[in-house]
């Protein structure tokens, strides 16, 4: 394996890379081996007073550096602990994030920014992006902006944008996403939950979008939402919006005290309900 993992290196990891890991299961272990991810350690293992010049070969101290020495379709794992982003964080390739599958409130970013995410073939997993507790002010930024045509699927986050008066978590002009097993929380008074708008595209697996000082969901110009099997409730706004042909597709899903309403929608959108 090791001659395999040794010219593997030599391909940039997207498209390359990737195509190759589709060959057969040797190529796909050789394409995804350990010495291809970059680690991040948390603030917790004291790495903020370390010289960078001091890190293991592919380990950094902070998010940032990570990003500026990550190649297109690399794999950025963090560690159980909490991140500072500051400035917040800005992603125009293709990358993978991932940290505890098993309990997204391991591994924290506390996020003063935004991250905004216009990439392709983004993935995030296991991740809480959350504001740090001193944060209470009027503006509006997002937690997360996926935008320009950019996609990115997430798997049990925690997306949480209190302290913050914006929607948290935004998708426009043609962005894309599959999120399963998300927890949004924290939109102000003047934002959301999930804001998705310009002809975007996102589906909902799993979800569970609540109190929020808005609405649940907000779905604008020409946008479609696919919402199965998750759980809107508690938001002070209206669980589920919908203006300016837009469409939403709902299975399995509920509406649970939202003080002002379960639904609504204007004549050029639809929403669709089906059975399971």
């Amino acid at each position: 394996m090791k001659p395999l993992v040794h010219i593997m290196g030599f391909l940039a990891p997207y498209p390359e890379r990737m195509c190759s890991a589709s060959v057969c299961r040797t190529w796909r272990t050789g394409a995804n081996d350990g010495s291809f991810i970059r680690h991040v350690l948390p603030v917790e293992m004291g790495v903020l007073a370390l010289d960078s010049d001091k890190m293991d070969q592919n380990h950094f101290r902070t998010i940032s550096e990570a990003l500026e020495n990550a190649l297109p379709g690399d794999t950025i794992e963090l560690g159980d602990g909490h991140y500072w982003a500051n400035e917040g964080l800005n992603i125009h390739v293709p990358l993978r994030f991932i940290g505890d599958e098993n309990d997204p409130t391991h591994v924290v970013i506390e996020l003063s920014g935004t991250v905004n995410f216009d990439g392709v073939k983004g993935w995030m997993e296991g991740i809480t992006l959350r504001r740090p507790r001193i944060a209470t002010d009027e503006n509006q930024c997002e937690s997360l902006r996926v935008l320009n045509g950019g996609s990115l699927n997430m798997v049990q986050c925690i997306l949480d944008n209190e302290g913050r008066q914006g929607n948290v978590a935004l998708l426009k002009n043609s962005s894309k996403g599959q999120w399963k097993g998300i927890e949004v929380r924290g939109g102000g008074q003047k934002g959301c939950g999930i804001a998705v708008e310009d002809k975007s595209h996102l589906n909902l697996v799993k979800c569970l979008i609540h109190n929020n000082q808005g609405d649940g969901v907000q779905i604008k110009n020409s946008s479609i939402v696919k919402l199965k099997d998750s759980k809107i409730k508690e938001n002070i706004g209206i669980g589920l919006s919908l203006c300016n042909l837009s469409r939403c597709e709902i299975s399995g899903s509920c509406f649970v005290a939202n003080s002002s309403g379960e639904t609504q929608k204007d004549d050029t959108s639809t929403i669709e309900r089906f059975s399971n």
